[in-house]
């Protein structure tokens, strides 16, 4: 599954494929691509993953950049993450959304990018 968001300096594909069981979890491969259009050095700040499944509440995944780190992607360069992703139920799906800052004239500006519904449930099990 694929989901593309375009704002006018930063290009951000999200892309799932299932993995495979591994006991009582369906295990999803995660790759995000960010790729900086601008001519300013972008920092990821944040991230914030709301994953719905059959439980009633999503689980979050919340957290200040990536691995611990808050990448900074040059101009015109692309940042690439990739993750394993285990869920409880094989039907579910993924509501991403990334934070972003950089600086304008020494001032420290704020971008938000929030995806579309992404479904990661493998079309094997939707038949």
């Amino acid at each position: 599954m694929l989901t593309r968001i375009k704002s006018t300096s930063i290009n951000v594909e999200f892309k799932t494929h299932f993995i495979g069981k591994y006991g009582l979890l369906y295990l999803f491969g995660c790759e995000l691509l960010v790729k900086n259009n601008s001519t300013l050095p972008i920092t990821i700040v944040g991230k914030h993953w709301k994953i719905f499944s059959n439980h009633s509440m999503p689980d979050e995944i919340i957290g200040e950049g990536f691995n611990g780190t808050s990448p900074v992607i040059k101009p015109f360069e692309t940042f690439k993450y990739e993750s394993v992703l285990p869920i409880h139920t094989v039907f579910a799906y993924i509501e991403p959304q990334y934070n972003f800052s950089f600086r304008v004239n020494k001032r420290k500006q704020l971008l938000k990018i929030k995806a579309k519904r992404v479904n990661i449930t493998p079309k094997a099990f939707l038949n």
